[in-house]
């Protein structure tokens, strides 16, 4: 079963902006971002590194 993270990352890049502003329009980005945030922090070492991927496909930069 696929992760949100994977999820994330199937989308293609020139969906990317689309993506984000569908979920800005209803108000759920910041909970993507939440979760994808939480992930980083206290997943697997796998876990982190899809969601960190993701953050950064979405165009976000990651430290």
């Amino acid at each position: 079963m696929p992760t949100m993270a994977e999820d994330i990352l199937s989308i293609e890049m020139d969906r990317v902006p689309g993506f984000i502003q569908e979920h800005t329009a209803a108000k759920t980005l910041s909970d993507l971002m939440r979760r994808l945030n939480e992930q980083m922090m206290t997943g697997d070492a796998r876990a982190r590194r899809m969601a960190e991927r993701a953050l950064e496909h979405l165009g976000f930069v990651t430290v």
